[in-house]
């Protein structure tokens, strides 16, 4: 009987189940000029003023008299440095005070809803930045806090709109692209997210986690070789995590490349790990005496290993045995 090609043994509900292979996107906001305080709460900053403008002895009420009012800008620059920590609850606090002095503040309204949007208040987010475009009709950084706030609601079709418009409004902006590109993805349309992480690649080349994301349409389109590049490029340009790895591990699994599949997978995880990644794999593609000789060896190297990996070599034992 004639031997099963690759594409025929590949599945990608298995590829997207074997290892964690998730998209990466980035939030963001305006960029503003560096301030040393925007590390410090308000009652740190006056602490700061008092002791960098009078001596010990100085007399309290004079100090307290002579200390100037917390502007706006002050509390935005407070809450971008929040955001920036990833303590989007302290930033919405700091960016709500800034909004309270400076109300038709249609920057301080959008840092409000990207704060919502980093602690997954995704309703939240919403409102906010359909306030911005009530303001601003057009706004196209707020148009893409739509896209995203709905992407990470799974509504993946009005997310690809909200991010066309964003590029209708501001065709730099490669973040839309790669949230329209993941949407694809999701929609189970890698040609068509192929196409959108390129255009995203064109405008920020140097952005590792775009070919990460790139890499895994390959993989979802079955074509290994070039998902293999795609994961090399990502970690030449320094996104070096250990989904990268597994998937690069994966890739190289896929087009039979084991040796060094194996040594990625060991980039991407501990030893016992690996060996039970590239055994999954080896299953998958019906090798199942190869497959035991890699549990065997995930749990001779950790015999603790988890039950899985124990899970996987009953599997791939009894797998064998019907070959017989």
């Amino acid at each position: 009987m004639k031997s099963e090609t690759r594409s025929q043994r590949f599945n990608p509900v298995f590829i997207a189940g074997v290892l964690l292979i998730c998209f990466s996107s980035l939030t963001g906001c305006i960029s503003i000029g560096q301030d040393t305080r925007q590390n410090l709460d308000p009652e740190q900053m006056r602490e700061l003023q008092m002791h960098s403008q009078y001596p010990a002895d100085a007399d309290a009420a004079v100090m307290e008299e002579a200390l100037p009012e917390m502007t706006a800008r002050d509390f935005e620059n407070l809450g971008d440095g929040y955001l920036r920590k990833g303590n989007p609850h302290q930033a919405f606090v700091q960016f709500e005070k800034a909004s309270q002095l400076d109300p038709q503040n249609s920057i301080i309204q959008y840092k409000k809803g990207l704060a919502f949007l980093a602690g997954q208040l995704n309703q939240d987010a919403i409102r906010e930045f359909e306030k911005v475009l009530e303001k601003k009709p057009g706004f196209a950084p707020a148009l893409l806090g739509l896209g995203q706030a709905y992407f990470q609601m799974k509504n993946y079709e009005i997310s690809r709109q909200y991010c066309q418009r964003a590029l209708a409004s501001d065709s730099s902006l490669w973040k839309a692209h790669n949230f329209i590109a993941m949407a694809y993805d999701y929609q189970q349309k890698p040609d068509l997210a192929i196409k959108a992480y390129s255009q995203a690649i064109f405008l920020n080349p140097r952005e590792g986690s775009l070919y990460n994301n790139l890499g895994v349409s390959y993989m979802l389109a079955a074509d290994y070789e070039k998902a293999a590049r795609a994961f090399l490029k990502a970690l030449e340009f320094g996104y070096r995590t250990p989904k990268v790895y597994n998937n690069l591990g994966l890739a190289l699994s896929q087009s039979e490349a084991y040796d060094l599949a194996l040594e990625a997978f060991k980039k991407g995880g501990d030893l016992s790990t690996a060996y039970n990644n590239l055994g999954c794999v080896l299953l998958s593609q019906g090798k199942s005496q190869e497959a035991t000789r890699y549990f065997e060896k995930a749990i001779a190297v950790d015999p603790a290993f988890y039950v899985k990996a124990h899970d996987n070599l009953k599997r791939a034992k009894l797998g064998y045995l019907h070959k017989q």
